[in-house]
C-alpha cells in the first residue's frame, strides 16, 4: 500500500511512519512551509520520499500541491493526515480528494462538532456521558476551568487552550483573558485526579476499527500541561462512553476522547481531538496495531469489531519533556513523585516516545531541533 502521510513537521508523524512502514508499507511524507526545520520523519529509514510543500499548510497552493503528490504515486495512495489543518482541508474538499486517494476523515459539520466544546457538552449530556457541570454565567464555586469553545480551530497550543482559576477575583482575569479567542469561552467545573484518553479509529461505518485506552502519568507544566509520560491500560466503561459519543457526533477517522477523574469516582469527559494526539506513539510502544488498522480503514475496509491487542500497564516518556516534568517536582518539592520519574526515565522497561533501535534518526532529529529552537528563544 502507498501511503501518503501529512503535517510530518509533528513529532508524533515519526512514530506513525514507523509503525507504518515496518508493516511494510511505502510512505511518502509532506509538510507546509509552516516550520523550516528538518521533521524528524523525514530522516527515518522508512520514508520512501519527502516533499516540503511551499505553502502554508491548508491553503490553496498546499491543497494544489498535495493532490500532485498523490497523482504522482505508483497506484491510488492512502492519505493520512496527521494535523488539524490538514484535516480541515480535506474536510472541506472531500469530493475533490476522492477522484485521487482514499482518505478517512469526518465530514465538515462532524469535525465542527467535534471540535466545539459547548456541543460535545450537550451531545454528551443527551446519551449520558457524564460531563463536569457547566456554569452559563460566574460560577459559585472553585476551581473551575475556563476555555475557548474551539480552541484547536483557533490553532492554540495545547498551554492556551485552557486555564484555571481558584477564586472569584482570578476567574474574571481568566475569563477576560480568554475573551481574546472566544467571546463566550466554556467555563467547567475542575475535575479532581488524572486525565485518561481513548483512542479510537472508526471505519467509513462510524464502527471502533481499533481503540487503545491511556492515562497520564506527568505532565508539564505539573500544574496542567500536554502529557510527558502516560500509560496504557483498559476500561470498558471508558470505551462505551468514547465511541458512543463519537457515533452520536457522526464522526469517522481518528480521535482521542479525553477524560479526567479516577476509578473510584468515576470519569468525567473533557474534550475530543478529532486528529493524531500528542501521545499517539503510546500506540506503538503498546505494540497495538492501531496505526496498519488506520491505514486499512482509510482504505476503505469495514469493521466487525475493534481491535484491542495491545500490551496493557506499557509506560512511555518524552524524554526532554519528562526530564523537564520531574526537575519541576523536586522544585515544588514532591520528592516521591520526583523519584517515580526518575526511575522510569532509567527502567529498560518503560518506552522513549520516539527513540527506536531500528531507526534512531528521528529522535536525534527531534532533539536537535528542540534544543535549537531553546538556543534561538
Amino acid at each position: 500500500m502507498v501511503i501518503v502521510v501529512t503535517d510530518c513537521e509533528y513529532r508524533t508523524a515519526a512514530s506513525l511512519v514507523q509503525a507504518l512502514g515496518r508493516a511494510g508499507h511505502t510512505l511518502v511524507l509532506c509538510k507546509g512551509n509552516d516550520t523550516a526545520v528538518t521533521p524528524p520523519a523525514f530522516v527515518s529509514r522508512y520514508a520512501s520520499s519527502c516533499h516540503a510543500i511551499d505553502a502554508p499548510t491548508g491553503s490553496d497552493a498546499y491543497l494544489d500541491a498535495l493532490e500532485g503528490i498523490c497523482r504522482g504515486c505508483p497506484e491510488v495512495p492512502v492519505l493520512l493526515p496527521v494535523g488539524a489543518k490538514s484535516i480541515a482541508a480535506i474536510a472541506k474538499n472531500r469530493a475533490r480528494f476522492d477522484s485521487f486517494c482514499k482518505t478517512l476523515v469526518p465530514s465538515e459539520s462532524a469535525l465542527d462538532a467535534a471540535n466545539d466544546k459547548a456541543t460535545v457538552q450537550r451531545v454528551a449530556e443527551e446519551i449520558g456521558v457524564p460531563t463536569p457541570n457547566t456554569y452559563a454565567g460566574a460560577p459559585d464555586a472553585f476551581p473551575v476551568i475556563v476555555k475557548p469553545r474551539c480552541g484547536e480551530k483557533l490553532g492554540l497550543k495545547a498551554a492556551k487552550r485552557y486555564a484555571r482559576a481558584d477564586s472569584a477575583a482570578e476567574f474574571e482575569r481568566v475569563y477576560a483573558a480568554m475573551r481574546r479567542y472566544d467571546e463566550t469561552p466554556v467555563v467547567q467545573e475542575y475535575v479532581a485526579g488524572s486525565g485518561v484518553g481513548v483512542c479510537v479509529v472508526t471505519d467509513k461505518d462510524g464502527n471502533p476499527a481499533a481503540l487503545l485506552c491511556h492515562r497520564r502519568v506527568r505532565e508539564f507544566p505539573i500544574n496542567g500541561g500536554p502529557s510527558t509520560c502516560c500509560e496504557s491500560f483498559y476500561d470498558e466503561k471508558l470505551v462505551e462512553h468514547a465511541t458512543k459519543l463519537l457515533r452520536a457526533l457522526g464522526f469517522v477517522g481518528v480521535a482521542m476522547v479525553e477524560f479526567r477523574g479516577d476509578a473510584q469516582n468515576g470519569y468525567k469527559l473533557l474534550e475530543i481531538n478529532p486528529r493524531v494526539w500528542g501521545s499517539f506513539p503510546l500506540t506503538g510502544a503498546a505494540e497495538s496495531s492501531f496505526a496498519a488498522v488506520w491505514a486499512r480503514a482509510a482504505a476503505g475496509e469495514s469493521f466487525a469489531a475493534p481491535d484491542t491487542s495491545y500490551v496493557r500497564g506499557r509506560k512511555m516518556f518524552f524524554l526532554l519533556n519528562d526530564a523537564a516534568a520531574c526537575l519541576s517536582l523536586l522544585r515544588h518539592g514532591k520528592i516521591a513523585a520526583f523519584f517515580g520519574g526518575v526511575r522510569d526515565l532509567l527502567s529498560p522497561r518503560v518506552r522513549e516516545a520516539l527513540y527506536a533501535r531500528d531507526d534512531p534518526k528521528p529522535f536525534w532529529r527531534y532533539v536537535k531541533n528542540t534544543l535549537g529552537k531553546r538556543g534561538k528563544a
